[in-house]
Parts: C-alpha cells; structure tokens; sequence
C-alpha cells in the first residue's frame, strides 16, 4: 500500500522513519504548521522513499506523542492517533485537524518559540506574486529575496486595476484576477481562497501574533509595471543586538554597492531613456537580476518609470 493511501484526502502531510522522543521539536513543527494552514497527517514508520519499516513499540509511541502534544503545544491543537497495520508491521498515524484557535505555537522550555514570519503571509505573499503577476512583461520573473530582517517579494505588473497600492487602504481592496486560470489552479490545489484579498489576509496574519507591534507591519509598493511586498522578520528585533556591529558593516558595504549600481544605470538611463535591460547588461557586464534590482531601487525612489511596452516603451526620467 502506498504512503498516500494512508493519509486519505489530506492534502497536506509528513513521515517520519522513527518518533524522536528527545527532539520533539523535530515533529512538532510539523503538528504547528498543519494547525495553523489546512490541516495534515503525520506517519511514523516510514523512511524517507515510503519503505513501510513500522515501528518497535508503538503503543508507548502513541502515549509519548499525545502527552508531547499536550504539554509542548499552545493552544493545543485537535488531533486523532490511530494505529495502521501493515504487512504485520504497525505504523501511528497522528491526524492534525485545521484549528479553530491559530496560530498554534511549539512551546519549548515553558517558552514559545515565535516564528520569524507567519506562514500563512508568506504563502499568500508568493501564491499572489505567481497568480497576479503580469505574464506580458519580457524578461522579468518573480523574485524572492531574503535577508536578515526581512522577505522581499517582487512580481512584475502593477495592480490590476491600474491603482497604487500604498495610495489604497488594503483592508478594502477586491480581489481581482488577472489570469484567472492560473487562480483557478492554485484554488484547486487549496493554496488560495476563491474569496477575499490576499492584502487583507496578509495583515491579519501578522496582527494576530503575540508579539506583533507596527514596526512589522508588511510594506507593498506598486506602480505600473512592478510590485513589491515586504515582509517583517517578528524576531529580527531580538537578534539584532548580537552582533550589530558586524551586520551595520556589512549592511553598510552592501548598501554602497547597491547605490552605485543604481547610479550608474540611472546614468544610462538619462543618456538614452530607449535603453533596454539587455544593453544595462552588457554595458556595466552586470546579471539581469542585478540590473532589475538597480531600476527597482530608483523606482522606489521615484527617479524613473516605465512608458510603454518592455520592447518599445522608453523611460521616463522624473
């Protein structure tokens, strides 16, 4: 029998050769993670490539695994333990049933243990990156960037309705699909909801959480041709203090570094606003993703923008 016919209609769902007693965290995560999105199922006694191996003592697994449950988690969420017997081997099948409480948090040492970022944000930050990008735009793609103190999310094409995001209040835009096939699709595989605005849904995310303050609050930027999303690191405030002076100097060398780039395709840009990303390339011998990240910084900074097709439109220096 194969690991899918064990967990069912879940969706979602993990396996585990062994339960490790002493490292509950190392399944846990995966309890958290199943409470806060859609719920999912957690096998014991499966090797990585689905070879059914079972387990030496499952009933003591069981008890161990209901009593981590209920001690190391906060709320604590509902599940269902049973037993599956398989070619005389015995596996535990822990079910995890979407939670009515989020977000559900592993709790070590009588400490939770914050995530750096709420995961239901993340997944609406990217699956909206890839749902409402604008597939018309050459040459570009979706960015993920991680750093330190935060996650940016950049995806090409503006709102769809032509509007700039930071100028609307975000509890109140509509959802609007721009490639709606494409919408479909990651409805069916359960990753977005048919209704209401991922904007909404991202900031709900992070008000919700214990330790939330304004400073976290996600950023979205947009104009015609580009949009950004950023979001916070909710634990960066705590380890920014070990070694700040390292990560000032290095954040420093790298914010020079950025600028100069940036200055020297804004150069070219004011020499010959019908300039093409392909010739910024090979003029400064810089990567594409270089080169977009130069024209997002003076976008941002309201230096440049884009009139026209990506093909035969021109910039337009401001």
């Amino acid at each position: 029998m194969a690991v899918r016919d064990i967990t069912g209609e879940a969706t979602e769902y993990d396996k585990k050769l062994k339960l490790e007693e002493k490292k509950p965290k190392s399944w846990l995560k995966s309890v958290s993670s199943f409470a806060n999105e859609f719920g999912g199922v957690l096998i014991f006694g499966v090797s990585d490539d689905d070879e059914i191996v079972g387990l030496e003592n499952p009933k003591h697994d069981a008890e161990i695994i209901s009593e981590q449950i209920k001690t190391k988690m906060d709320p604590i969420p509902k599940f269902k333990l049973s037993f599956h017997k398989e070619e005389e081997k015995v596996l535990l099948v822990l079910n995890i049933y979407v939670g009515e409480e989020t977000p559900y948090y592993y709790v070590a040492d009588g400490r939770i243990e914050m995530p750096d970022y709420p995961e239901r944000a993340v997944l609406e930050g990217i699956v909206n990156a890839l749902i409402h990008r604008n597939y018309l735009e050459i040459g570009s793609e979706v960015h993920v960037d991680m750093f330190d103190d935060r996650i940016e999310i950049y995806s090409p094409g503006g709102m769809y309705d032509g509007t700039k995001v930071q100028d609307r209040d975000l509890t109140k835009i509509p959802s609007r699909r721009r490639n709606p096939v494409i919408a479909d699709i990651f409805n069916r595989l359960n990753y977005m909801d048919r209704r209401g605005s991922g904007f909404k849904k991202i900031l709900g995310d992070y008000r919700k959480q214990p330790h939330y303050d304004e400073i976290y609050e996600p950023e979205l930027y947009s104009d015609n041709h580009d949009f950004f999303l950023t979001l916070k690191n909710m634990n960066y405030k705590k380890g920014a203090e070990k070694g700040a002076e390292k990560g000032a100097e290095k954040g420093a060398e790298k914010g020079a570094e950025l600028r100069e780039r940036a200055n020297k395709v804004y150069v070219l840009i004011c020499n010959n606003p019908q300039i093409s990303q392909t010739a910024i390339m090979k003029e400064l011998n810089l990567s594409r993703k270089k080169v977009e990240k130069a024209i997002q910084i003076l976008r941002k900074e309201g230096k440049i923008e884009r009139e026209g097709s990506d093909r035969g439109g021109i910039w337009k220096i401001k």
